[in-house]
């Protein structure tokens, strides 16, 4: 039982749940109180995802919700969310519906505290469109989370929203540093080698690939559950094959959601090169560094 787990987690962390629904809210504090604990809620609403959330412009349903959440035993009320992940991309499309999907936001919040309710906080945006959010200001939390990692995707989105031109020149400037260590298992096949890290170890959202940073002349061109099919650029005939077995290469995720899930352990690393303290831009084989720390 979902809820059940939600009061279990809300004995040892600050937890806060959005709700859409009445019966779902009501439960939510049954089980609260029964629990011994209090629960913090946010009011889910729909401004133009097309997920989760109450329509935008069904104030009648949102404000009772709101009344009901700031009245329950077990439950604070926080405020509202309203998640844009169809903006995060940053394309022109894109950046036009964050004016809208923020305008209609400060709407929903202005009925809300004029039918008496406070508002303390509106949840929403993300690790794409943080900067544009911010600037909008209609939310005040922003839900940024695997963008800290700069995938490839987040990595796009952010080049797209600097076509806008107009974001603020203190924005936050995120940099990839999530990669991937994988070893040859094959290379039988002239032109093409095979390492140990297919879609188990990053899955490809969308049909995107990890992409090899560390050895030139390498693309991805499939992923198996086990295994990364790999094209290698042609050399001279008779010269040595480009990837032996057990040489290690390193990938950049196509998409960090995808892949942070998939593993129980991350090592960190400092960028410095190999015992010594000199500091240094230069791509450092994580194999050759000593681990620092794990988390």
């Amino acid at each position: 039982d979902k809820i059940a787990a939600l009061v279990r987690l809300a004995r040892c962390a600050t937890v806060c749940v959005a709700v859409d629904n009445m019966t779902n809210l009501k439960h939510i504090s049954t089980a609260a109180v029964a629990g011994g604990v209090n629960i913090a809620v946010l009011v889910d609403v729909d401004a133009g995802m097309g997920r989760c959330g109450v329509p935008h412009d069904d104030t009648d349903c949102i404000v009772a919700l709101c009344q009901v959440a700031f009245s329950l035993p077990g439950i604070t009320f926080r405020g509202l969310m309203g998640y844009d992940g169809h903006t995060q991309e940053g394309d022109a499309e894109a950046r036009e519906e964050a004016v809208t999907h923020s305008q209609r936001l400060d709407a929903v919040r202005a009925t809300v505290e004029a039918a008496g309710i406070p508002v303390p906080l509106v949840s929403g945006a993300g690790s794409g469109n943080i900067a544009r959010a911010t600037q909008l200001g209609s939310v005040t939390e922003v839900q940024a989370g695997g963008g800290i990692f700069c995938c490839q995707t987040y990595d796009k989105y952010h080049k797209n929203w600097e076509e806008a031109q107009d974001l603020p020149s203190d924005r936050p400037r995120l940099r990839p540093c999530l990669y991937i260590l994988a070893q040859v298992v094959s290379s039988a096949t002239e032109g093409r080698a095979v390492v140990d890290a297919g879609f188990k170890a990053s899955f490809p959202s969308g049909g995107g690939l990890p992409r090899c940073i560390s050895h030139e002349g390498i693309s991805a061109v499939e992923a198996n559950a086990e295994h990364l099919i790999l094209r290698v650029a042609q050399v001279p005939s008779g010269a040595e094959k480009t990837l032996d077995i057990g040489e290690r290469l390193v990938f950049w995720p196509f998409y960090s959601d995808s892949t942070t899930l998939l593993h129980r352990r991350m090592y960190g690393f400092r960028q410095m090169s190999p015992n010594t303290s000199e500091q240094t831009s230069q791509l450092i084989d994580p194999c050759t560094l000593v681990v620092e720390n794990e988390f």
